[in-house]
């Protein structure tokens, strides 16, 4: 909320108002273009290396250039006659303007930023500050694509760390995903889900019929199944569903649980619902 705030001071404008002056912005190519440059490197569009197209085909010199004078030039000379910003815009006077100097920045879901949103976070650093990216290009949502260098930054081998292990979800979706993203080319920032050793896990078991006999299996089952002195049992329910739970959970012999104890947990499981 406060950067929302920050940009609508810094500029005269609320971000949630800004709007071009079209229907919508250009895609695909064209407005892969507007965010990789700022406006006055745009013709460096004709040298660089197309990241971040998958498999698409590389787009050749001849159809760079129509895209420049056909699509992009013109969309930024009608916007600049309608005095409007699109998206780009803010991240452009981030990158020309520091408004805040933050001593820790941390950029989660990195890989679909643009390379004139990096920027803009850049120039926002304080002298001496630390920057962490957290990124992982094969899960990218939008076809875009920069390198490091390019933003104004070097990766240090001894500054980077790949997380392997996957946390996230089961054995079950993490294979899946593995092997729906199997035939893209993956770069340096991404990852493919590390498989090996994973176990299959036992399936979750959906329980059907009254709040009460729902409650009676549950505390079976941990009973029967699950030891209470090296693992742990969480119930999440509904806010206002505790009742059956506050009666139920006392019937655990292996809870010592006093008196204020039991009258807490409905407070307790609020908070994990």
């Amino acid at each position: 909320m406060k950067n929302w705030i920050l940009l609508e001071c810094c500029l005269g404008v609320s971000p949630m108002k800004i709007h071009s002056g079209f229907d919508e912005e250009p895609e695909g190519e064209a407005w892969y273009v507007i965010c990789r440059f700022m406006p006055e490197d745009l013709d460096e569009y004709l040298k660089k290396t197309r990241d971040g197209r998958g498999n698409a085909p590389r787009v050749d010199g001849p159809t760079k250039q129509a895209i420049l004078d056909l699509v992009v030039r013109p969309y930024l000379a009608n916007k600049a006659s309608r005095n409007a910003l699109d998206w780009n815009d803010l991240a452009v006077l981030m990158a020309r303007t520091t408004y805040e100097k933050y001593d820790i920045i941390i950029v989660d879901e990195s890989q679909d930023f643009t390379a004139n949103m990096i920027r803009g976070v850049l120039k926002q650093r304080d002298d001496e500050s630390s920057t962490t990216f957290i990124i992982d290009t094969a899960q990218r949502i939008y076809t875009g694509g920069f390198t490091w260098i390019e933003v104004g930054l070097v990766i240090r081998p001894e500054a980077s760390h790949r997380l392997h292990v996957n946390y996230r979800n089961t054995p079950e979706i993490a294979k899946l995903a593995a092997s729906l993203i199997s035939p893209v080319t993956l770069d340096e920032d991404g990852t493919q889900p590390q498989l090996a050793g994973l176990e299959d896990n036992r399936r979750p078991v959906v329980l059907c019929g009254n709040a009460p006999d729902q409650m009676a299996w549950c505390i079976n089952y941990v009973k029967t199944q699950v030891d209470l002195t090296k693992e742990s049992v969480t119930f999440l329910h509904p806010l206002g569903w505790f009742r059956d739970l506050r009666l139920a959970l006392p019937r655990l012999g292996s809870w010592n649980m006093s008196k204020s104890q039991r009258a807490g947990i409905g407070r307790g499981l609020r908070m994990l619902r």
